[in-house]
């Protein structure tokens, strides 16, 4: 018995990091608001304005969500070919949990880029409609 909670301990820790990724997107998909900064992806560039901040809190669950899966993905590849060559489960544990970790830090990046890809959307389509409004009242 006391060899099935050691082992299940172990999986456990193998897998933590792809569970709080799915964690965090379950919470941002549940509890983000769509008033600015009070909870749900919060950085500079997301409280930017309106538009940035209900973009950012559309797609960061998505995205985290990703991330979660591609984690668990190469976590459970590490698993296999460590055992297969028979490792220690504590480096297996440390091969993952540095895996792991670039994958907490990797969306942070992916939704600041996406979101400024919107922003750039959103200011070329606010300045063509400026030209096009500063066009007809020239005429």
């Amino acid at each position: 018995m006391l060899g099935i909670i050691i082992v299940g301990i172990r999986f456990l820790l193998i897998f933590i990091f792809p569970i709080v990724l799915c964690t965090i997107a379950l919470y941002f998909k549940s509890k983000s608001t769509f008033e600015i900064g009070k909870s749900g992806f919060i950085t500079k560039k997301s409280i930017k304005s309106k538009e940035t901040w209900n973009y950012a809190q559309k797609i960061a669950p998505n995205v985290y969500l990703k991330m979660s899966i591609v984690c668990a993905f190469l976590d459970f590849l590490i698993t296999i070919v460590m055992f297969v060559a028979n490792i220690e489960y504590e480096t297996i544990i440390c091969f993952c949990s540095f895996t792991g970790l670039v994958f907490v830090i990797i969306p942070f990046f992916i939704v600041d880029k996406k979101i400024d890809e919107f922003s750039d959307i959103i200011s070329n389509a606010t300045d063509s409609s400026k030209i096009s409004s500063d066009s007809r009242s020239s005429l």
